[in-house]
């Protein structure tokens, strides 16, 4: 099972270079690793979060920590846990994003 993810949509055009993204929490996470790839010439974003820091209610909400160039993105989120046995999910959908700052 891989995490759901919830915003921004599939398609999504964001008007803000550092998009809040959100996704269910999975039970036996300890952690997140968000990927967001560009389809142009950027370099990818490839952040592990805590979820204990970001994940309430069953719902994991996050903030880019870096200004996105205008661009068309793929994000996706896989969960992991850091115990004595570690496992890692299978990545979420890659929901495509583009991001048109005005």
């Amino acid at each position: 099972q891989s995490p759901q993810l919830l915003a921004p949509a599939d398609e999504a055009t964001v008007t803000v270079n550092r998009p809040t993204f959100s996704w269910n929490a999975m039970s036996w996470a300890t952690h997140y690793e968000v990927q967001i790839i560009p389809q142009g010439s950027g370099t990818n974003v490839d952040r592990w979060v805590d979820a204990t820091a970001i994940c309430s209610e069953g719902v994991c909400t996050w903030q880019v920590d870096v200004n996105l160039a205008d661009d068309a993105y793929i994000w996706q989120v896989r969960g992991y846990n850091a115990s004595a046995n570690p496992t890692t999910s299978p990545w979420s959908a890659a929901w495509d994003l583009t991001v048109d700052v005005p």
